[in-house]
């Protein structure tokens, strides 16, 4: 059984209810699950050209779909992290002392 279980999901493919349902059988009374989406910023030169408010909105656009997929699954917490998404998550996996993802 683990405490603190990272699900990550992608906005762009499927509901990930699954993996949701497997974290929460996992889960120990008291634990907690994060579902975790990774918003990767523009790459090189490309962020020149894009005005912060698109890229503004389209990280306020991810927050909503994300907080939307995990909306009627009680006790899932949803995070939108920023990076690559690999290294995102372990990051935040260290920073929150994750024991599943």
């Amino acid at each position: 059984m683990y405490k603190n279980i990272i699900v990550s999901l992608s906005l762009d493919h499927g509901i990930g209810q699954r993996a949701i349902e497997t974290a929460q059988a996992l889960l120990s009374p008291g634990g907690s699950i994060q579902a975790v989406h990774v918003y990767e910023p523009l790459q090189g030169s490309v962020s020149t050209y894009v005005d912060d408010t698109l890229v503004n909105k389209a990280i306020e656009t991810a927050k909503a779909a994300l907080a939307d997929r995990v909306r009627d699954t009680p006790d899932v917490k949803p995070v939108l992290l920023k990076g690559h998404s690999g290294r995102a998550i372990t990051d935040h996996a260290a920073d929150i002392e994750a024991d599943c993802i």
